[in-house]
């Protein structure tokens, strides 16, 4: 029984770390994450173990149930993962803005799909979150998973799957893609305004002097402006990033 049961919650832990942001980034060796799962199914096994459905001699009912775990701690992780991800999308748009990167001219050396705010802000975000509140948000929806989705199969699970709603699942992936979209366009909103009335201004002075080439001539103080306004308001943008996080978890998606 003992062993039964930590392997059920080890299959939801063990999934829901591999996607946490602060606990599942790629330069954390496997190992470190192994280990930090095993601890934290130490914790939450005793606190769960009434929850917990008794063992089956059914191999096929054993390996859907385990199935199902992993799912729900996958889901939690990846809606903790897509939600911080608002902060390297806001990198994005910023380095559009003021002139680090282009849509046209992508830099080869860090990749098409990326640019040097977005990896900044994303190499920040296991710092961002494992030194604010941020980090128990994750682990505390993994505990109310138990209440909300407790460990068991019905008796329709062996004859038809797991039974997972296709419509509840796409609801949900949307609702987070959304939040975590409009989260980033509301960060980078300064800078997006900002440079939207520059780039009107040098067209109107590009069409008042057509000789001059006032977009070669511009971009070196779009870029000097735009990195200085990012350190002006790098502390606000963080802090903004970790509230709107944080309400996101607490009222958005119930947690």
């Amino acid at each position: 029984m003992d062993a039964y049961g930590f392997t059920l919650v080890l299959a939801r832990v063990s999934a829901a770390v591999m996607l946490m942001p602060g606990f599942g980034e790629a330069p954390i060796p496997p190992m470190v994450r192994v280990g930090l799962s095993l601890a934290l199914c130490a914790v939450l096994w005793p606190m769960v173990a009434s929850t917990l459905p008794p063992p089956s001699t059914n191999e096929i009912a054993t390996a859907f149930l385990i199935a199902k775990e992993s799912l729900i701690g996958g889901a939690i992780g990846w809606i903790a993962r897509t939600l911080v991800l608002a902060l390297p999308m806001a990198g994005q748009f910023i380095s559009y803005q003021i002139g680090l990167s282009s849509l046209l001219l992508p830099d080869s050396a860090i990749g098409a799909q990326s640019t040097v705010l977005a990896d900044g802000f994303n190499i920040a975000i296991p710092a961002l979150v494992l030194s604010s509140p941020l980090f128990v948000l994750p682990l505390r929806a993994l505990v109310h998973s138990y209440t909300a989705f407790p460990p068991g199969l019905s008796a329709q699970v062996l004859n038809g799957g797991l039974h997972i709603s296709a419509g509840a699942t796409l609801h949900i992936i949307v609702s987070c893609v959304r939040q975590s979209f409009a989260m980033a366009v509301g960060l980078a909103a300064p800078f997006l305004i900002i440079g939207l009335i520059l780039q009107a201004g040098l067209g109107l002075m590009a069409r008042a002097a057509p000789q001059l080439q006032v977009f070669y001539l511009a971009a070196p103080l779009q870029i000097l402006a735009g990195l200085a306004l990012v350190a002006l308001t790098a502390t606000m943008l963080f802090s903004t990033w970790e509230h709107g996080v944080t309400t996101l978890f607490r009222t958005g998606l119930g947690w």
